[in-house]
């Protein structure tokens, strides 16, 4: 994903980064509970 240095932007890549951030550690969650560690 490329990020987008536009302060019009900002606002938007926040959301993103955070929505990004939460389903990343949903997927490691979920990953740790297959593996079983």
């Amino acid at each position: 994903m490329v990020k987008m240095n536009i302060p019009l932007a900002k606002s938007d890549s926040i959301a993103e980064n955070g929505q990004f951030m939460w389903n990343q550690g949903l997927v490691n969650r979920c990953l740790r509970i297959y593996l079983g560690s």
